[in-house]
């Protein structure tokens, strides 16, 4: 850099400009000492030369280059789950925030329970919510464990770590409430029923008594079942002989008292079921049929029954 001369009265004659945008202010330089160097974020640097005609110099010369922007992304803080059990454990070390938080959201059918264990120090704590604003517990290095709780649908967790070595594990799993049951009208086309709309996912619950009424038209029509799946039995042993689904028809042997799937034709009682069993199917004597589900305790997975019309 050679433009003008020393001092600070060099901007009076030549002079270099530099500025980046209309907005911000500019840099001026003179004389013949070197500046340090620019670096400017942003996409556009401009530079303008100004000469009077009092003195001559060399001028000067300088060199640029472009550099990629480092863009440097947010950490994740925050993890959405919708899985009807699971287990969260957290440890400070294995996370970039000092607020993580957690949430389980679930459909409207469902309730949610927890367990939390945890070590946390002085100044850290774990905050329970039942809803999105809604706080439940908060849990400290000195709050006693309380055992499980029941919230509705949403558990969200939030965890203010302080220390590094806060760490902490909460365990949920839930139960679904039901909505079983309806009037169908069975046609030539097959239809589905499940013994719970969350069949493929969690087991049936207890304390559940669920009624489908099927149709098949006319007089002349009847209405025709076939069990793809069938457990109602759960983890209950019989010791009585148990319902025996053959290839054909349900037979009925011995008694189901604490879970079962009762079929009303026509106004007439077949019979409870409540084993588990090879594919069965039950054709109709009548025009309607009544499937009534009743579950007590430990009811196991369910069934899925195809209905259809003859004629």
């Amino acid at each position: 850099l050679e433009v003008g001369p020393s001092g600070p009265e060099c901007m009076n004659y030549d002079y270099l400009e530099v500025s980046t945008s209309s907005n911000s202010p500019s840099s001026w330089f003179c004389g013949q000492t070197l500046p340090e160097p620019i670096t400017v974020n942003g996409t556009r640097l401009s530079l303008r030369f100004s000469s009077d005609s009092s003195l001559s110099g060399r001028g000067f010369f300088a060199t640029y280059t472009t550099v990629p922007t480092v863009v440097t992304k947010k950490p994740v803080c925050e993890v959405k789950f919708q899985n009807v059990r699971g287990t969260v454990r957290y440890k400070r070390e294995d996370v970039q925030c000092d607020v993580y938080t957690y949430i389980v959201a679930l459909s409207s059918s469902f309730t949610l329970s927890y367990k939390y264990t945890g070590k946390l120090g002085q100044g850290s704590s774990v905050t329970v919510y039942r809803s999105t604003t809604e706080p439940l517990t908060t849990y400290r290095h000195f709050t006693k464990l309380t055992g499980s709780k029941t919230l509705s649908n949403m558990l969200k967790v939030v965890i203010n770590s302080t220390q590094q070595n806060d760490q902490f594990e909460l365990t949920w799993k839930s139960k679904d409430k039901g909505l079983c049951g309806g009037s169908y009208r069975a046609t030539r086309t097959p239809g589905n029923i499940f013994s719970h709309h969350t069949y493929n996912e969690t087991s049936l619950a207890p304390n559940q008594k669920c009624v489908w009424n099927l149709a098949a038209g006319n007089k002349n029509n009847k209405v025709f079942l076939n069990f793809l799946s069938f457990d109602l039995a759960g983890r209950i042993t019989y010791t009585d002989p148990i319902d025996v689904m053959t290839t054909r028809h349900l037979q009925r042997r011995g008694k189901c008292r604490t879970n079962y799937l009762e079929i009303i034709d026509g106004g007439k009682k077949v019979g409870r079921f409540c084993n588990e069993r090879k594919l069965s199917t039950y054709e109709s004597i009548s025009k309607k049929l009544k499937l009534k589900l009743v579950t007590k305790r430990d009811p196991g997975k369910g069934f899925q029954i195809k209905f259809s019309r003859l004629t």
